[in-house]
């Protein structure tokens, strides 16, 4: 169908015309009073001529970046620790977060001739300076109580959170997780490896920043998510949760963080 501007006649199929006025148009425009026409070649071409500059600004920045450098970083690293089997319920050996979670992957990974293809990378232990990058320190100071607890003591506590439980090696387990990760944060954020795969317990995606919850202590990506930002002035951090359950800790701690 033929728009506005198409030519009588032109059966719909558009017409190209140049921008330029012919001196005899520009004259009967400035007669008339009227050099609109003009007027808007002109800031059509400062327009442009803008648009060039900043392409060519970007251009100029872009060049400065190494982009390359990222694509050529290669490896996975893998950390895993034997110390993440001895978080254990002492009254209930079947509990579903137990042990067999972490032996479990690693045998699958070995089994898949995986672990050959991996890079080592030792844990350490998460300081408390990083775990209060999320954590209270009064919650920090109550999960380091629980290594003086008896088992008494231990099932009585875990009793007042929600499918949570305490171990006399749990505070030290559960830091070593956080560290674990930290560890690989490290490795990626300054090219050493491409990415990184912590098999590590107890898990952390609920915890929040004053109770545990739901088989978790510490929030170990949470933490580490911190821990991008403020050591390596990472701006952006994506966080992509597979768990069949709500990770509300997560939520609770970045919801507000744009």
């Amino acid at each position: 169908m033929p728009s506005e501007l198409d030519p009588p006649g032109s059966g719909g199929k558009s017409v190209r015309r140049s921008p330029r006025l012919s001196p005899q148009a520009v004259s009967e425009k400035q007669k008339g009073g009227g050099g609109g026409s003009l007027q808007e070649v002109k800031k059509r071409g400062r327009m442009r001529s803008r648009e060039e500059q900043q392409q060519e600004e970007l251009s100029s920045r872009l060049k400065t970046l190494d982009l390359s450098s990222r694509s050529a970083v290669s490896g996975t690293g893998l950390v895993y620790s034997e110390i993440f089997t001895h978080h254990q319920n002492l009254w209930d050996l079947s509990h579903v977060e137990r042990p067999d979670r972490v032996t479990f992957i690693m045998s699958e990974l070995q089994k898949q001739k995986l672990l050959s293809l991996c890079v080592t990378v030792e844990p350490r232990e998460a300081t408390e300076e990083e775990l209060l990058l999320v954590h209270t320190k009064h919650y920090v100071d109550a999960v380091k109580a629980t290594q003086t607890m008896t088992h008494t003591e231990l099932q009585s506590l875990s009793e007042r959170y929600d499918s949570v439980y305490f171990h006399p090696e749990s505070f030290q387990v559960c830091v070593t997780a956080v560290g674990s990760v930290l560890q690989l944060v490290d490795r990626v954020m300054t090219s050493e490896l491409r990415t990184g795969f912590a098999v590590t317990r107890p898990p952390g995606h609920h915890a929040q920043a004053n109770q545990p919850n739901g088989f978790c202590v510490f929030n170990n990506v949470a933490i580490a998510a911190r821990y991008a930002q403020k050591r390596h002035a990472v701006s952006r951090v994506l966080i992509v949760d597979w768990d069949v359950h709500h990770g509300q800790g997560i939520q609770y701690l970045f919801q507000g963080d744009s």
